[in-house]
């Protein structure tokens, strides 16, 4: 069962509806793609977007300080590809970067030969984002994710998924959830056009 924390929709200039939803726990792998198969079922549903927080795997992304994108994904040994509907409206932030990614099981996946295996093809990696893209695919309808960087393996660093709830490293992630909005008003105004 996923709780729904909130529900906000939007009319674009285009007449297109865009509702924003929050879920109270986050989805973990498959549950993630179960929900934008539900979706699809329900309602007329045509795009997805998933905003979250992914791991970076390549130097010099340090953590809380991008937002990572894009149209690539590894997942179950299978590569996944998408027209990503997000791509031109990330542009109006400096703080978007684009790459691959991979789609883990569970982060104890993460080790550092498995790192080492990964950096080569990828840059992102969550639980979550390649099920979404998959289950939007075979529903036909658009996927594109927008993440904060929450982490980033290849480099020690004192930021992560352990501290993220410290004073400052939620207000560095303010400075990404205003680029995440300037975004999501950039697509907004301009889907369907």
């Amino acid at each position: 069962m996923i709780f729904l924390h909130g529900t906000c929709t939007y009319r674009s200039a285009q007449g297109k509806s865009i509702t924003l939803l929050g879920c109270r726990e986050g989805l973990w792998g498959e549950a993630a793609g179960s929900l934008v198969r539900v979706l699809r079922q329900i309602s007329k549903l045509q795009c997805v977007l998933y905003i979250g927080k992914v791991g970076s795997m390549a130097k010099g992304f340090a953590a809380n300080e991008w937002i990572a994108t894009g149209n690539e994904s590894f997942m179950d040994g299978s590569r996944i590809s998408w027209k990503d509907p997000i791509r031109e409206a990330a542009k109006v932030s400096d703080l978007a970067v684009r790459g691959s990614h991979v789609s883990v099981p569970s982060p104890l996946c993460e080790t550092k030969e498995w790192l080492r295996q990964w950096q080569k093809t990828s840059s992102w990696v969550d639980c979550e984002s390649g099920h979404m893209a998959k289950a939007a695919l075979d529903e036909g309808i658009q996927f594109g994710y927008l993440h904060i960087v929450s982490d980033n393996l290849a480099d020690e660093v004192n930021e992560n998924l352990s501290n993220e709830d410290c004073v400052p490293i939620q207000m560095k992630r303010e400075t990404l959830y205003r680029g995440i909005e300037a975004i999501l008003r950039e697509f907004i105004t301009t889907w369907g056009t």
